[in-house]
């Protein structure tokens, strides 16, 4: 078991390109057509309409698609 230190943090707009990543890998619930859901509308999304999560580590960026 990793002892590696994990963080819960609200998503920012720097976060948006690796949310994007993560989005387009997951298989449940994918997207149809992934050029529809733009960078502006995670921005929007995550600073106007509501919030975004991401989980990181020294190492990584994990992120929890946002739903929309």
């Amino acid at each position: 078991m990793s002892s590696e230190k994990i963080i819960y943090r609200e998503a920012t707009v720097a976060d948006i390109p690796q949310i994007q990543i993560v989005r387009n890998w997951v298989k449940e619930n994918a997207l149809s057509n992934p050029a529809l859901v733009t960078d502006k509308d995670n921005e929007e999304y995550i600073t106007v309409k509501g919030k975004g999560w991401v989980c990181e580590s020294i190492t990584s960026l994990l992120v929890s698609p946002l739903p929309i």
